[in-house]
């Protein structure tokens, strides 16, 4: 089993004349979009598809990729109808302090906002 460099040659050149180019330098790399990647074994002349996000976390970081784009697109009007008159004006407030005191954090999974208010730090730093 070793490489034969005359059948990646006409392999290559074939590939060439099919797309109508004179170099592979003149190709673009294949990209993918919307379909997830196919995996071909030539033995068993078998194939597979490829999940583009395989784990979990990369589920989660896609979901929350997205939701941060939409947030982008369409941004939400910010309503406090749950707050205290205390909680209200930090959240309200522009001062720099009162923004280093908050946080909008958007759940991943089921996509709500939440508006975090820092209540203190515990003795090992833990806010």
């Amino acid at each position: 089993m070793g490489f034969n460099i005359s059948k990646a040659f006409a392999s290559t050149n074939s590939y060439l004349k099919a797309v109508g180019k004179r170099s592979l330098l003149e190709t673009r790399a294949v990209v993918f979009h919307g379909v997830n990647p196919t995996l071909n074994y030539e033995r068993s002349g078998k194939s597979f598809d490829l999940p583009r996000f395989i784990s979990e976390e990369m589920k989660q970081a896609r979901q929350m990729n997205k939701i941060a784009i939409n947030q982008e697109k369409n941004p939400a009007a910010s309503t406090y109808s749950k707050a205290s008159v205390e909680d209200l004006k930090r959240l309200m407030s522009e001062t720099i302090e009162d923004s280093y005191s908050r946080a909008v954090w958007t759940n991943p999974k089921d996509g709500k906002v939440y508006n975090l208010l820092k209540e203190g730090e515990t003795d090992d730093g833990k806010i």
